[in-house]
């Protein structure tokens, strides 16, 4: 029984990785969600910036 899952679940990988290779629909698709993680990593790191240099205190001094 655990061979047949193995196998069957082997087989899903390999289909998975040649459809992967082959189609590049099915490649954006799969890879999306890195892309927009990477897209509001930037943002989010763009309003930290802009609230850093509009403050009239370096963030060690709002602290303590």
């Amino acid at each position: 029984m655990i061979s047949f899952i193995v196998l069957a679940m082997m087989l899903i990988v390999l289909l998975l990785i040649g459809v992967w290779l082959v189609s590049p629909g099915f490649r954006d698709w799969t890879e999306r969600p890195k892309y927009r993680l990477l897209e509001r990593d930037k943002a989010f790191e763009r309003a930290e910036d802009v609230a850093v240099s509009t403050s009239d205190q370096p963030d060690h001094l709002d602290r303590g």
